[in-house]
C-alpha cells in the first residue's frame, strides 16, 4: 500500500508526535518539549517505531525542520529587544570560554605530545 517503508514510519511517527503534542498542550507544556520527547519516544531507543538508524537520521532533519519552524513561530522581536542585553552577556560569555577551552586544551595537547609552542 506505501511506497515504501519509511513513509509509513514517518507517518508513525507524525502520529507519535501528535499525540504527544496533544498531551503535552493539556499538560500546558511548550510545544519544543512535545517534538523532542515524541522522537525520542518513537525512536529505535524508545518504542522502536522507527527501527532503523538511517531512517531516524532523515526523520530527525525533518522533525529539526518542524522545531525551527515552531520556534519561528513563537519568535517576537519585542522580546529579542527587551533580552539584548542578556544575549549579549551570554554570547559574549560562549565566545570567550570555547577560545579559553580551545586554548587550553590544545596546549596541554602539544605538551603532552612534546611538540614545542
Amino acid at each position: 500500500m506505501f511506497a515504501s517503508l519509511s513513509f509509513l514510519e514517518f507517518v508513525v511517527l507524525l502520529g507519535a508526535i501528535t499525540a504527544v503534542a496533544i498531551i503535552s498542550n493539556y499538560l500546558r507544556l511548550p510545544m519544543i518539549v512535545a517534538f523532542i520527547l515524541g522522537g525520542v519516544a518513537a525512536g529505535p531507543y524508545g518504542f522502536k517505531l522507527v527501527e532503523s538508524i538511517p531512517d531516524a537520521g532523515l526523520m530527525a532533519e525533518i522533525a529539526a525542520i518542524f522545531l525551527m519552524f515552531t520556534i519561528g513561530l513563537e519568535f517576537s522581536f519585542r522580546k529579542l529587544k527587551d533580552l539584548k542585553r542578556e544575549f549579549l552577556k551570554l554570547g559574549f560569555s560562549q565566545v570567550s570560554l570555547s577560545i579559553c577551552s580551545m586554548y587550553l586544551s590544545s596546549t596541554e595537547l602539544y605538551r603532552q605530545l612534546h611538540i614545542p609552542v
